[in-house]
């Protein structure tokens, strides 16, 4: 399967813990350590609606990363549009949100991370942000993420690096993929999609890195007991890689290329 290099993803994942900064928040005052500190990157934890919107006035502007840490108290993430310096933004588990925020303002961002946003289930304002070259959306396996549509990334013209590993998209359609004009590198889940509409970005994308981008995924013998071969699409299963209903599922797939070629 293909591993997507997302820079700024991989910055504030990999990075020596010496470069950034870790900051719990459990009272107004505690800010006040945030004025002096030479660090540009911030994992804060602890805010609250009240803490957080103080945070983005006063500081947020002084970081260039920014993760956003098990705030699940923050229901407004509009305040995030104060910042014109931010590079990338990491909002990692958050259970009262229902929107995100109009990033026509965030002029600098490159590169956003959701994971655990669930109640979130539309992109509205992404696509006004000018800059954002690479978006990663996941959750753990125990969460539950459904978007409803995937229709403002096709507005989003400078995004090139796009990873998606949620629970589903609700109107099945992967259509605005293809209408991204900077995309050069795509991976999804390989259930986040019906398998025609897979085997439609395959053939619709054939000049990107593209994942998936066959009917099936080979992995190693141990991956899931002895079944070892993925099947793409919704409610797929796994195989064993001499299970003869591999050959039609191919067959399936290779018709759906036949039909998007013509």
């Amino acid at each position: 399967m293909l591993m997507i290099d997302l820079e700024y993803c991989y910055a504030y994942m990999k990075r020596d813990k010496k470069t950034y900064l870790r900051f719990h928040i459990d009272d107004q005052e505690n800010f006040e350590h945030l004025s002096k500190t030479p660090h540009k990157e911030i994992v804060i934890s602890g805010l609250n609606q009240k803490y957080f919107e103080y945070f983005c006035k006063n500081f947020a502007g002084n970081f260039e990363i920014i993760q956003i840490a098990s705030c699940p108290l923050i229901k407004d993430f509009t305040p995030f549009e104060l910042l014109e310096k931010a590079h990338f933004i990491c909002i990692d588990w958050n259970n009262k949100a229902t929107n995100l925020w109009n990033m026509s303002n965030n002029k600098l961002l490159k590169g956003l991370y959701l994971k655990d946003f669930k109640k979130v289930t539309r992109l509205d304002g992404i696509d006004f942000a000018p800059s954002l070259t690479e978006l990663y959306i996941s959750q753990n396996p125990d969460v539950k993420w459904f978007l409803e549509t995937l229709a403002p990334l096709a507005k989003c013209d400078s995004l090139k690096n796009l990873n998606i590993g949620i629970s589903g998209i609700l109107d099945g359609s992967a259509l605005p993929i293809v209408k991204m004009k900077s995309l050069e590198k795509a991976n999804f889940r390989s259930d986040l999609f019906e398998t025609e509409e897979f085997a439609m970005l395959a053939v619709k994308l054939k000049k990107i890195e593209l994942s998936p981008n066959e009917p099936c995924i080979v992995c190693d013998e141990d991956a899931v007991g002895k079944k070892n071969v993925l099947i793409v699409g919704k409610n797929k299963p796994w195989l064993q890689k001499n299970n003869k209903k591999i050959k039609q599922y191919e067959d399936e797939w290779n018709e759906f290329v036949k039909k998007y070629e013509a």
